[in-house]
């Protein structure tokens, strides 16, 4: 499921065409590996993140930047903030 959610996360990203970006980004993909999976158990059920994906996919087939990016931005949020719960800490 890890890869899986990696590569989808980065054929959007890649599609940006911006090479100092995709960089900047696997840097921090890399680093924030760890807290992912600390945040993965309470982050809900595979169904849940499936479907956060294809509204993001959705978005992204319709060519409406402004709401994959949101999407993106709520489904990564939610990852954090499970991970925060988890580590017994507060966003």
């Amino acid at each position: 499921m890890r890869v899986a959610n990696r590569e989808f996360h980065f054929a959007i990203y890649e599609a940006a065409a911006a090479p100092w970006l995709l960089k900047l980004i696997s840097m921090l993909w890399e680093n924030s590996e760890p807290y992912q999976r600390v945040a993965s158990p309470g982050r809900g059920t595979p169904k849940q993140r499936i479907d956060e994906h294809r509204r993001i996919l959705k978005a992204v087939r319709a060519r409406d930047a402004k709401e994959a990016a949101r999407l993106t931005h709520e489904h990564l949020s939610h990852t954090y903030r499970m991970g925060c719960e988890r580590l017994d800490g507060a966003p």
